[in-house]
């Protein structure tokens, strides 16, 4: 660690990375806040931002739970979430034409899959079918609407219901046991 003035300094990390972060008193009790990346802030505009968060502090703010604020309130509510995977779903099949689903989404997929599964509700084909990948050619595609349609036009439904369940903080119930059915 390697200190500037007024509570700055440049951590530098095991791995070597170089981070300025700024050490202040709110309430009695010790924070910390990060203020970039060396290279990419430069002593002179880390110390820039080093007086912007000070000039917080002396207004009675916390610059470090501010910071924490905005990065909550910048991350998806499960409002937006189905639409978010969708939108990264169609982007990358546009992007990669009949190729496999990226890693990230396959995990999301695995998850909608496991929950639609577990939840004993819907048929194993009208899953497979709503997680499967479209048709190659264009015109069969806009016209297929294949089995299980209604059902897995309930299926969305569902799922939409469930995203905005947990939105409104309801309870999560676990699935019932196949078992004990």
């Amino acid at each position: 660690m390697t200190g500037n003035s007024r509570g700055l300094y440049l951590l530098v990390t095991p791995a070597g990375g170089r981070l300025w972060r700024l050490k202040f008193g709110v309430d009695g009790k010790e924070r910390k806040l990060a203020l970039g990346r060396y290279p990419e802030i430069c002593p002179p505009n880390a110390r820039k931002k080093r007086d912007a968060a000070r000039a917080q502090i002396a207004h009675g703010d916390d610059p470090a739970r501010a910071t924490q604020r905005r990065n909550v309130q910048a991350k998806p509510s499960a409002e937006n979430a189905f639409a978010a995977i969708a939108a990264e779903y169609a982007a990358k099949r546009k992007r990669d034409g009949a190729k496999g689903w990226a890693p990230s989404i396959a995990i999301r997929g695995e998850y909608l899959l496991s929950l639609l599964n577990e939840s004993g509700t819907w048929h194993p084909d009208a899953i497979e079918r709503a997680l499967a990948h479209g048709d190659t050619d264009k015109v069969r595609r806009a016209y297929h609407r294949g089995p299980h349609r209604d059902e897995r036009v309930r299926m969305a439904q569902w799922w939409s219901d469930y995203l905005d369940a947990l939105q409104r903080g309801a309870d999560v119930v676990p699935f019932p046991n196949k078992a004990t059915r």
